[in-house]
């Protein structure tokens, strides 16, 4: 069996993206679509612990990228929850941290795992 969770935290510390992706793409077909956010976001938050929020940025353009037709809530709250996580670290607002924080800490409690 493959160890999808061990090679995304190699990946993450990578400039190559697409290897990500790749991985994802693979994880995710063999799994439920409703565990596909929960992977997006534990991905997302890989990126930014160590740092790579260039990477996180890609990645997130990559596999969910906006709509600006349809509006962002075509798209999983978990979704839209790792998009603002990685905007207001690319800012570095604390403020809009704050916002996200609260706004989606339901959703977050979820997975008691995903609460930093």
């Amino acid at each position: 069996t493959k160890e999808y969770y061990k090679a995304s935290t190699a990946f993450v510390r990578t400039s190559d993206v697409n290897k990500m992706v790749d991985m994802f793409a693979e994880w995710s077909q063999l799994s439920s679509s409703k565990e596909t956010p929960f992977y997006i976001t534990r991905i997302v938050l890989q990126y930014l612990c160590v740092g790579n929020v260039k990477g996180c940025r890609q990645f997130i353009q990559s596999v969910c990228p906006r709509d600006d037709l349809r509006g962002a809530s075509f798209r999983h709250p978990l979704e839209n929850f790792s998009d603002l996580l990685c905007e207001s670290i690319e800012r570095k607002s604390v403020v809009l941290y704050n916002v996200v924080k609260k706004t989606y800490e339901p959703l977050i409690k979820v997975d008691p795992r995903l609460i930093p």
